[in-house]
């Protein structure tokens, strides 16, 4: 799963790395990590936890498209 790219879906719907934090059980310098994908792991609880909170949020996950 890419962490990453469904926090940063949260972001930009307006959701804070503290608020994703407090709903996932995770610190907002853990959430930041996974942002920056400095860690790429977590509990699988949190993850869970992430997944459910992104498809709450009605967001899509972003995919970047290449370019030729």
């Amino acid at each position: 799963m890419d962490w990453k790219a469904l926090i940063l879906d949260l972001g930009r719907a307006g959701v804070t790395q503290a608020e994703i934090g407090r709903a996932v059980g995770l610190s907002q310098p853990a959430v930041s990590d996974l942002a920056r994908g400095r860690t790429t792991t977590m509990q699988w609880e949190a993850g869970e936890a992430l997944i459910r909170l992104h498809g709450q949020r009605g967001t899509t996950p972003h995919v970047e498209q290449e370019t030729a």
